[in-house]
């Protein structure tokens, strides 16, 4: 009796636990594929999470989902669109498919009704989830088209007008930081024919969405910058006057070479900049390809960087670093994004596409782009095969000085298998380095893809 009167009395206390903090936030709309949704009792808010009753998602025609509900344990098992989710009542960990992952809101009872954080349930059934803070709405978007996301770079300006249309995200590589948080130009205005804030203002009218990319390549000043509070400081503040003077709709980061034991910091500096900037700014973030089998520390965690960006943009290319060989073998690039869906919600998961390649002479390498290409083809006597291993064209050729060649590149056959490979394991979408010099059969394969 003792026992059960416990029971009773600690399950009381959580249900009040968490509707004394459900009770204090204001009402919350939830939008499903541009149609507003009514729900009963309606969503709510907690620790800065939109919680919604879990008979929402059993009902919602977009969704379609099967619930059980194991009262000993004070678990919720949802079954939706070939994933299974074990909520459990007052834990911040989430089982999908049977691997634990974190969540910022725990799932809570409320008038006798089981509430769960909406995001991580939709984006990891692959929904764009976005927010409209004067109306206080949530949308969700379960039909959206998949995210191709260019970095520009240098003068690209003729190929982004050309190709704009198979384009959703620009992130211009324009900006520079360093140890203090000061942002500088990387290169100046008068290198090129189109200034900076022209080319932004003519992205956005096309309709797409506009990001600052901000980069840092130093070990040393990385680790000074991402370890001082004020520094950190200074470059948010920076960020944020470029992202109001251009209007961008968020920011993108690729900070590389930094010391693994800069991890912490350096997802603490994006949970900052993430707040400095507000939620209707996007935060992304270039990460190097991980497979989860790296027998060395690294600064890139996954799961920690999932939880606290919007977007995780995983260069999936270089693969081939210090000798001749593929950019992106296909088998490689399956290890990166099984790992990636293992740690970070697949809407939320951006996939680098090289479209780019190598020519090699032992171990020296020398970019490749498509007028490269189309030059060494003209010029030279090349053999081309493609590897069926790797899933890679590559080309051979002699050079003057009798030297042997090789090219290692991407056509419409190996990135249409990566493409397909993404689409099947239903990421967000694709990025690509960079607009300028990209390989055609790349934009041929989206002028197709997207289309279907």
């Amino acid at each position: 009796m003792k026992r059960l009167a416990a029971g009773v009395l600690a399950g009381l206390f959580l249900v009040l636990m968490c509707s004394s903090v459900l009770l204090a936030a204001p009402g919350i709309r939830v939008s499903i594929n541009g149609q507003e949704r009514t729900m009963d009792p309606a969503p709510r808010i907690v620790d800065d999470r939109v919680m919604v009753p879990l008979r929402f998602v059993v009902e919602d025609p977009a969704l379609q989902s099967q619930v059980e509900w194991d009262g000993r344990q004070k678990r919720a098992t949802v079954s939706c669109q070939g994933q299974r989710f074990d909520f459990d009542i007052g834990k911040k960990t989430v089982y999908v498919n049977g691997a634990g992952l974190p969540i910022d809101a725990a799932p809570c009872i409320y008038r006798e009704r089981t509430f769960i954080p909406v995001r991580f349930l939709a984006e990891h059934l692959g929904a764009v989830v976005g927010w409209v803070p004067r109306s206080y709405m949530v949308t969700l978007d379960f039909q959206s088209e998949p995210i191709v996301f260019a970095y520009y770079y240098g003068d690209g300006f003729s190929e982004l007008q050309q190709r704009a249309n198979l384009l959703t995200d620009v992130a211009f590589r324009w900006y520079q930081t360093d140890e203090r948080g000061q942002l500088s130009y990387e290169y100046s205005d008068a290198r090129y024919q189109h200034k900076f804030g022209e080319v932004a203002a003519w992205a956005q009218k096309q309709g797409l969405k506009t990001h600052a990319s901000v980069m840092l390549f130093n070990r040393e000043q990385l680790s000074v910058l991402l370890n001082s509070p004020g520094n950190r400081k200074n470059l948010i503040t920076n960020l944020k006057k470029v992202v109001k003077e251009h209007n961008f709709d968020g920011v993108n980061i690729d900070f590389e070479m930094i010391a693994p034991e800069d991890k912490d910091s350096f997802t603490g500096f994006l949970k900052e900049l993430k707040a400095g900037l507000g939620w209707d700014k996007t935060v992304s973030v270039a990460v190097f390809a991980r497979t989860g089998k790296e027998n060395w520390p690294t600064p890139y965690d996954y799961k920690a960087l999932g939880q606290v960006c919007d977007l995780v943009v995983i260069m999936a290319y270089d693969y081939s670093y210090n000798q001749a060989g593929p950019v992106a073998p296909l088998d490689w690039c399956g290890q990166v994004v099984d790992y990636a869906v293992k740690n970070i919600s697949r809407s939320r998961i951006v996939m680098g596409m090289g479209t780019y390649g190598y020519d090699w002479v032992g171990q020296q390498r020398k970019s490749v782009n498509q007028a490269r290409l189309n030059q060494l083809q003209q010029e030279y006597v090349a053999q081309g095969y493609y590897d069926e291993k790797s899933s890679s064209p590559c080309l051979i050729y002699i050079d003057g000085d009798q030297q042997v060649h090789q090219v290692w590149y991407e056509n419409r056959t190996s990135l249409g298998a990566k493409w397909r490979l993404y689409q099947e394991k239903g990421v967000g979408g694709v990025s690509f380095w960079k607009i300028s010099g990209a390989f055609t059969d790349f934009y041929g394969l989206l002028q197709t893809e997207l289309k279907k």
